[in-house]
């Protein structure tokens, strides 16, 4: 699976600086930031590449000014007036594509102001009115360093799969062939020595070690292999040996070997030699979940994972080079922890779901499942397929984990207890589970006070006959977040509820636009192929964010 590519619409005029600021975020978060270039084109020609590039995207970032900007003259048929970058926004409504809105505020230092007629100026007014009416969900941002902050806190969906074999759908029967996910790559002793029990990892957290901050999971292991390799290439070292990474306590854990597997192939870009062999330097770390100094909002503190590495010389007891690297966002501490990471009501600011993840320190646990919050009619659990039975939950240092064994296929079952259907959008592996000829099947359909079990990567055809392939537990070059050379996200269960309906929505979805995307219920038909009945619905807003993490005991 590629970057998401995420479309970034602002004004040039009076934003054009704070455009070019997203960007930079994006590119910090491993994303594919696409903008659009105006010029040389006919009103007409622009229209249709605009409309092409926003449909290629698997998300949205309006910057709303007070600029109009320029326009398609004379403007299409039968539409109203309005700016390219106006028709950017509902083109992303058309195909239905997440909109993530940020407004300058009125104390913004803006590029320039640009000398407008009264007309552009009343069209800006009412735009950005209208804006704030239908989408409850924004944010406001009076310079760069706000803007930054806000835009590495955006929740985007995974991008779109373009594989073969994308994933699953709900309440469906497995077939024979099965399509594995892992944990994380084990542990494996070198050849010849004898498995056992590994000491304890010889690193110790360093509360007093002041992390540096980045914007995402990926730009910390980013920046730690190349922190690393580069004391290696000061020193004259040409490799080293891992020795594992402990949580807080010095204990080893399953997060671990994923932090070893993330950093390995970077390490190994950057010329560095990872050997098995105890010779050499080597590496070892700790890490933890805390509250994090923002590096753009100054007094400002997130919760996220820090992670700590230290090189040992070969036979020493003490570290030659020690650095620590945080992610203040509290999406990635949960996705750490392995917690819940909110139930928020309809058109909640982004500001209201970070400070319902500070709260979420310890997840709760229901029935072998991860619930937002007490009283919340959503959860998530991990059962045996074909059995009632969970998988249990283990509750280590606030972090929430199912454990398995290698060869383990399991179901995930979804559970909403609302008054209203949810349309849930299941990932594992950071993959989505369902799969299809239409791009638009992302979500699960789970009706008001019921269950579903997802059981398998599901794959949508023609007609509604799709099939469906067990998850399994298996090394991770033969999962499919292996296939696709994906490993962000490896280890977490994720499952996003959102209020779904027919007629009128909820009473507080009111007041807001509801993005249209089809969602189904799936009925059980043969052991290699099910058949799924599509249903077009309203999906308002996200109500809650559950992450299970799942290790692998050999």
């Amino acid at each position: 699976m590629g970057a998401r590519a995420v479309f970034v619409s602002g004004t040039s005029a009076d934003l054009g600086s704070y455009r070019a600021e997203v960007v930079r975020v994006l590119l910090q978060r491993g994303c594919h930031p696409v903008e659009q270039d105006h010029f040389a084109l006919t009103s007409q020609t622009i229209l249709e590449k605009l409309e092409a590039k926003v449909a290629a995207c698997d998300a949205v970032v309006c910057l709303v000014g007070i600029a109009y900007g320029a326009e398609p003259s004379p403007p299409p048929s039968g539409q109203p007036r309005r700016s390219f970058t106006q028709w950017e926004y509902h083109f992303a409504r058309a195909h239905r594509k997440p909109v993530y809105i940020l407004l300058a505020a009125a104390n913004t230092e803006f590029d320039e102001r640009p000398k407008e007629s009264q007309g552009a100026r009343d069209l800006q007014r009412r735009h950005r009115a209208e804006l704030e009416r239908l989408n409850q969900d924004t944010a406001t941002f009076s310079d760069r360093a706000e803007l930054a902050q806000h835009v590495a806190l955006l929740e985007f969906p995974p991008p779109r799969s373009r594989g073969r074999r994308a994933v699953a759908a709900a309440g469906v029967l497995a077939v024979a062939v099965v399509v594995g996910l892992v944990a994380w790559a084990p542990w494996r002793a070198p050849a010849g020595a004898v498995a056992a029990a590994r000491p304890p990892v010889r690193d110790r957290y360093d509360p007093g070690l002041a992390p540096e901050a980045v914007a995402s999971e990926s730009a910390a292991y980013d920046r730690l292999a190349e922190l690393v390799a580069g004391h290696l290439a000061a020193t004259g070292a040409d490799g080293l040996r891992c020795d594992g990474f402990a949580d807080f306590t010095g204990e080893r854990s399953h997060q671990g070997p994923g932090i070893e597997f993330q950093l390995t192939p970077r390490l190994l870009a950057r010329g560095v030699r990872v050997r098995d062999a105890d010779r050499g330097p080597v590496l070892a770390g700790a890490y933890t979940v805390a509250a994090i100094d923002s590096p753009t909002l100054k007094g400002k503190k997130f919760l996220g994972p820090i992670i700590q590495a230290s090189v040992y010389p070969a036979g020493a007891d003490a570290p030659s080079f020690r650095v620590a690297v945080g992610v203040p966002e509290p999406l990635a501490a949960a996705r750490f922890r392995g917690t819940v990471v909110g139930d928020v009501g309809a058109g909640s600011s982004l500001y209201a779901r970070q400070a319902q993840v500070e709260k979420a320190a310890t997840p709760v646990l229901d029935l072998g499942g991860a619930r937002a919050g007490g009283a919340s009619p959503f959860a998530l659990a991990l059962v045996r397929r074909g059995s009632a039975t969970p998988f249990p939950l283990r509750l280590t240092d606030g972090r929430a984990w199912a454990t398995m064994a290698k060869g383990d296929e399991f179901a995930i079952r979804l559970t909403n207890r609302a008054a209203y259907d949810a349309a849930v959008e299941v990932t594992v592996d950071g993959e989505n589970v369902v799969d299809g000829s239409d791009p638009k099947l992302r979500c699960v359909r789970v009706p008001a006070g019921g269950e579903r079990d997802v059981e398998g990567w599901y794959t949508h055809g023609d007609g509604g006959a799709g099939t469906n392939k067990a998850f399994v537990v298996t090394e991770f070059e033969r999962s499919v977040a292996g296939e696709r050379k994906q490993t962000e996200g490896v280890g977490v269960v994720s499952a996003y509820f959102h209020a779904a309906w027919e007629g009128a929505p909820p009473a507080d979805e009111r007041g807001t636009e509801a993005r249209s995307v089809p969602t189904y219920g799936i009925g059980r038909g043969e052991a290699t192929a099910v058949v799924a009945q599509v249903r077009e619905m309203q999906v308002g807003r996200r109500r809650a964010s559950l992450h299970v993490r799942y290790a692998v005991d050999e």
